[in-house]
């Protein structure tokens, strides 16, 4: 590790230490700027992402917490999910850090967006100019909620959780879900 890479690790944990004392219902919104996603650079995101991994307490109390703020994308036509680029980047993320149901908030459309990145689909924009429709097979649903309810029955396991904490969390994921018009079979 590089001294520029320790002191960006240093200062993404006093980051993490502070938010932590921010309580439990205020979001942590990182930002996802546009040449990061060009680059394909994940590296800083998921440096950041695994120091929420780093013990038991962490894992707690970033719960339903995190959220994203997409940079440079204001003159941008096309919905977010939608960019190759985001949806690459997301896949790549996601490979290493697949602990979004745990860790990511419910009030924002970041949980749906990622969904949409992560899911393939069909795309239909020819019912309005403000609607767009989106279809996603049975299979690629049940796999979606799968991975990554299973990737939170391993956060259980890797941080102590207990399992009524974990069936409260997938709950409110589902519920989420349910109210954003997208259904997965429980």
């Amino acid at each position: 590790m590089t001294n520029q890479e320790a002191m960006r690790r240093t200062a993404m944990q006093h980051q993490i230490n502070a938010a932590k004392n921010l309580g439990e219902d205020t979001p942590v919104v990182l930002p996802l700027r546009r040449e990061h996603l060009r680059a394909g650079d994940t590296k800083p995101l998921l440096e950041f992402l695994n120091l929420l991994l780093a013990d038991a307490e962490t894992v707690r109390a970033f719960r339903g917490r995190i959220g994203f703020d997409l940079e440079g994308f204001e003159d941008e036509r096309r919905e977010p999910e939608e960019l190759p680029e985001l949806r690459n980047y997301f896949r790549a993320i996601s490979n290493e850090f697949p602990y979004w149901f745990w860790f990511m908030e419910t009030r924002s459309p970041c949980l749906k967006l990622l969904f949409y990145c992560l899911c393939s689909a069909e795309w239909r924009t020819d019912i309005g100019s403000e609607h767009v429709l989106r279809k996603f097979s049975s299979d690629d649903l049940e796999r979606f909620m799968t991975k990554y309810t299973g990737a939170v029955d391993e956060l259980k396991h890797r941080s102590g959780l207990s399992d009524a904490e974990v069936a409260i969390r997938i709950k409110q994921v589902n519920d989420y879900y349910k109210k954003q018009g997208i259904r997965f079979k429980t």
